[in-house]
């Protein structure tokens, strides 16, 4: 596996701030549902004991909708939403690649997920488990 990088990242005003470890190729996860397409997420998803909040918990604002298991943060100065904890995965945190202040991000690839059909995607997708 390739070695991991410390990724840097936060909201455009700097109130949020974080850190995450992953590798300097990382793999987004491109999903069709509507929220994801209307904020136009560009996520990497880590295990959550890769991912610490640096400063600006107390500055967080938390958006839910539908079932509720996905919570996705976002700044209450700027409202830039920086990463949020995927339905999908709820072990894990996605970070925002256009989020990351870093220039540690050498490669993005995608995976493709069919998030309208949120359930029958995630039965057949064996990546995320």
């Amino acid at each position: 596996m390739e070695d991991e990088v410390l990724h840097t990242g936060g909201c455009h005003c700097g109130k949020v701030k974080w850190e995450a470890r992953a590798g300097k190729v990382v793999t987004v996860v491109k999903c069709n549902c509507s929220m994801c397409v209307i904020k136009q997420y560009s996520a990497v998803i880590v295990p959550k004991n890769k991912f610490t909040m640096l400063q600006g918990q107390d500055d967080l604002e938390i958006y839910k909708f539908n079932t509720g298991r996905a919570r996705h943060p976002f700044c209450k100065i700027c409202g830039v939403t920086s990463f949020y904890y995927p339905r999908s995965n709820p072990d894990g945190v996605g970070f925002m690649t256009y989020a990351v202040k870093s220039e540690t991000i050498q490669e993005i690839k995608y995976l493709w997920y069919d998030g309208v059909n949120w359930e029958k995607s995630y039965e057949n997708a064996n990546w995320i488990k």
